[in-house]
């Protein structure tokens, strides 16, 4: 069919697409270049092109009769007027991704006007995520071609992570880095909904056409950004961004993003499916080389830059666009144009703007009971002789000079095992009162449900004794800081049982960020269905109390400051509970005053595994704790490599259980080499004021800012 002889608009040096733009031409020999305008990128030293003559301007490349087309390569706010030079002069189009709010304008006017105009998206034309679309319309293929649609015929949760690497120019150019990031948000935004799409679309159907029936709600979307590295708190992009958005049927989409990656563009995929089975899109990298040493394990591998792991796709969309134009086939707008993601960009610039105040309560400032019980014998009364009392009981019992003196039960008769094997009696709930009066109980251990935490937490704290509750401390802000002022007040403990900041892996992970600048923070968090029964969730006092309350409490962990603002999303995909007035799936973004953001997600319905995973994203790279598996295991066959799940989260969190409540009573005894408290009264009452104010975001759609007041 001959060649397209093209006109290339550059007018950046530093453009982040020029680099994989060339070199994709050079594997598309159907397409030349004939002309270049822009100061961008000189073509005379690069031989393929040294044909490629350099003209003044747009206008007068466009004269030329034997040009069928434009690729415009540059991002800037000149984007629209080039376009619609282009269109106009009836020349076809390539450009890059970028954010425009009048881009679904430009591409009506193309129509108009009978030409094509493409947005090479390469996102969608990499063989991996064509692998990964594949496997969510079509299911996963075995080594006979047969294949089973593991996931469930439909989309929960999207996790979608793109952090760019090797781009030239957007660690010194902050208007760069927030033209780079948005256009690159827009565009990963986008395969987001093609990835809903592909996951409700019938075997055989195109499944980014679906994705232009699937829309999003302005009350469902919303933007955090970061810009710790480019100046103040209120610039409105800086190098990292990320957005969490709901689509009509329910499935939740976090997406983060950041400009300046520096080890390498890092593009991964999660998605969740009806039947909480997940398909995981992993980065692409280079080497595998290991270097082990006494100290760690040095894997020598190196992320590409953003021109390495695309510019295949940046040829394979080139082809795309040969065969559109030379086919005359009608443009279908949804696939390429960005439009989705330029839309959910635009609403969540709007659901930003219409914000929703919460106050949060301020406690007195005392000293902590540091070692007011050193040298004595400790007495503990465990209320609750579940699986969790004993946990707790057991550690408590190991520690020297500490002795489980009771248990409390409202199912005593039943408990004759737990007496048997502590050696102390199991008292029904009428009881309390006779063992908060008894004097060799000092302390007092609660692992009963969450709804009866605040009744024996103030009758314990009234009867003088320091008191270990397992989250939370109750199911409302008014209680909890209740429970908190009478202990600060009283000279007394109240420790929350937040058993990550006592786990092996979190912590250390603290330990590496070190000094480093922390930019986001994600927390992934899911369970599978049968981690708690129905009977618990419904009585639990909601998903947030009961569950991400504990993700709120890691962000707060790492970020070591206080969020000012919040936005949360979420579904019931389980028809009782929604019934029931709750969730089980969630999406919550917080935004702190550093400029630092975290993004949680969490998910009732995950059959892969306890699914618990932390990763911090910093000005030196990324610290992350992975799962624990059942074990570590692999068989490698003929149709493919398996590995254990992650390990189930009463096994997952043993030794933390133990260590959480020994560190607690250690601390009272002065025996602790920390020397102060891990979880403090403070902790559980922001930790209760955003779990309150994501539940007034739920409700309303909006963001919440937060706002500190005296009690």
């Amino acid at each position: 069919m001959g060649e397209m002889n093209v006109v290339l608009v550059c007018e950046d040096d530093h453009d982040m697409h020029v680099g994989p733009l060339l070199k994709a031409l050079v594997h598309v020999p159907s397409v030349r270049i004939v002309s270049k305008v822009g100061h961008g990128v000189d073509l005379a030293g690069r031989k393929e092109f040294s044909e490629a003559r350099h003209v003044s301007s747009l206008e007068v490349a466009l004269q030329d009769k034997s040009v069928e087309a434009v690729i415009v390569s540059s991002v800037s706010g000149k984007l629209m007027d080039t376009l619609k030079k282009c269109i106009d002069k009836k020349k076809h189009v390539v450009y890059m991704p970028s954010y425009c709010e009048e881009i679904e304008l430009m591409h009506k006017r193309a129509a108009n006007k009978k030409v094509y105009l493409f947005c090479l998206f390469p996102l969608e034309h990499d063989e991996a995520v064509q692998q990964l679309i594949h496997a969510l319309s079509d299911g996963v293929e075995d080594e006979h071609g047969s294949s089973d649609n593991d996931i469930g015929g439909g989309v929960r949760l999207i996790r979608l992570t793109g952090r760019l690497g090797g781009v030239p120019g957007v660690a010194v150019d902050e208007e760069k880095s927030k033209d780079v990031l948005r256009g690159w948000t827009a565009a990963c935004l986008h395969l987001a909904g093609v990835l809903v799409g592909a996951g409700v679309t019938a075997s055989g159907e195109s499944a980014t056409s679906a994705a232009s029936a699937i829309n999003v709600d302005e009350s469902d979307v919303a933007v955090c950004t970061s810009s710790v590295c480019v100046g103040p708190t209120d610039c409105d992009v800086g190098h990292a961004m990320s957005l969490h958005a709901k689509f009509e049927q329910g499935a939740m989409v976090v997406c983060e993003t950041a400009s300046g990656s520096s080890y390498g563009t890092d593009f991964r995929v999660e998605v969740v499916g009806n039947n909480g089975s997940m398909l995981s899109l992993a980065n692409v990298t280079s080497g595998s080389v290991c270097l082990h040493r006494p100290v760690a394990v040095r894997h020598c591998i190196r992320r590409l830059s953003y021109e390495e792991r695309f510019v295949g796709a940046y040829a394979k969309g080139f082809r795309a666009f040969v065969r559109k134009v030379r086919d005359e086939e009608s443009e279908d707008g949804a696939r390429f144009s960005c439009g989705m993601g330029v839309k959910a960009l635009m609403m969540s610039a709007k659901a930003t703007n219409k914000k929703l105040s919460f106050s949060v309560p301020t406690l007195p400032r005392t000293q902590p009971p540091v070692g007011v019980l050193s040298g004595q014998a400790v007495g503990v009364c465990v209320c609750g002789a579940g699986r969790m009392g004993q946990i707790r009981a057991r550690a408590l019992n190991s520690l020297p000079n500490v002795k489980v003196v009771c248990f409390i039960d409202a199912a005593a008769d039943k408990m004759q095992h737990v007496s048997a094997e502590f050696g102390c009696a199991v008292l029904g709930d009428d009881q309390l009162a006779g063992a908060l009066a008894n004097a060799a109980v000092q302390v007092v251990v609660v692992c009963t449900t969450s709804a009866a935490h605040h009744k024996i937490i103030m009758a314990a704290l009234n009867a003088k004794k320091h008191v270990f509750c397992e989250k939370p401390v109750a199911l409302s802000l008014k209680h909890t800081l209740e429970c908190c002022k009478l202990a600060c007040t009283s000279g007394l403990a109240l420790y929350t049982g937040f058993q990550r900041r006592s786990d092996l892996h979190f912590m250390r992970t603290k330990e590496l960020l070190g000094a480093h600048t922390v930019q986001q923070i994600r927390v992934t968090s899911r369970e599978p269905n049968g981690h708690n029964d129905k009977a618990y969730l419904l009585s639990s006092g909601g998903f947030l109390y009961d569950s991400v309350i504990h993700d709120i409490d890691l962000a707060r962990f790492y970020a070591e400051e206080e969020p000012v603002e919040v936005y949360c999303a979420g579904h019931a995909f389980d028809g009782e509970l929604g019934r029931a007035g709750d969730i089980d799936c969630v999406a919550l973004l917080l935004r702190f005053k550093s400029g630092v953001i975290a993004s949680i997600d969490n998910h009732r319905h995950a059959n892969y595994g306890y699914d618990q995973r932390v990763e911090m994203f910093t000005d030196e790279g990324a610290v992350m704790p992975g799962n624990e598996s059942v074990s570590l295991a692999q068989q490698w066959t003929e149709s493919g490599a398996f590995s254990e799940p992650p390990r189930p989260g009463m096994v997952r969190y043993r030794e933390a259980y133990t260590d959480g409540v020994q560190h607690f009573l250690n601390v009272l005894m002065g025996l602790d080499e920390e020397g102060e408290f891990r979880v403090t009264p403070e902790d559980a009452v922001f930790g209760a004021a955003i779990a309150d104010a994501a539940k007034l975001s739920l409700k309303k759609g909006k963001v919440v800012t937060l706002e500190r007041a005296p009690v």
